[in-house]
């Protein structure tokens, strides 16, 4: 198909495929934003028209996906993903959204918003929060001990296990 196509001829495509995002058909922004995914950091022109994308009542899920793909230059949509990622009513995208800030890293502002998610007495929001900040970068040490001791034994030991990752990056200085 044409958008595959696209996706073969790299960067040089993606203007054509902003073009075709435009589409009245329903069924193209998704296999396009696809093409995009599979682009990754190379489609970053992208990132506004992906923004545009979140801002649907039902964020699409491929959206999200495409935006994490383009990794750190996809920062602009952190704020975007972290409201995402708060609202109740998109507790099936978590996940999705979780693994994106993952993949684009999250900036030191953006720790509190989502440190507040570990308060949560829902266990699988707690887990999301952990996933996004065991990759934050300048987090202490000791921001990790308090949560060892999370009831949900998962969530413990993703926060012993980010706790050792900022030891090693600590150390690595």
């Amino acid at each position: 198909n044409a958008a595959a196509g696209l996706g073969l001829v790299g960067k040089e495509g993606v203007p054509q495929l902003l073009v075709e995002l435009k589409t009245a058909d329903p069924s193209v922004p998704n296999r396009l934003v696809r093409v995009l995914e599979h682009l990754g950091p190379a489609a970053a022109e992208a990132i506004p028209h992906l923004r545009k994308l979140l801002e649907a009542d039902a964020p699409p899920v491929y959206a999200i996906g495409a935006l994490g793909a383009m990794g750190e230059s996809a920062r602009p949509a952190v704020p975007d993903l972290l409201a995402i990622l708060i609202d109740p009513r998109n507790k099936n995208l978590s996940p999705t959204v979780a693994q994106a800030l993952v993949q684009i890293g999250i900036d030191e502002r953006s720790i509190p918003k989502v440190q507040d998610q570990l308060k949560s007495a829902n266990s699988a929001v707690r887990n999301r929060a952990f996933l996004v900040l065991s990759g934050a970068e300048r987090l202490p040490v000791d921001f990790w001990v308090p949560y060892l001791k999370d009831p949900l034994p998962i969530n413990a030991s993703m926060a012993a296990n980010a706790q050792a990752m900022a030891a090693r990056r600590q150390a690595a200085r």
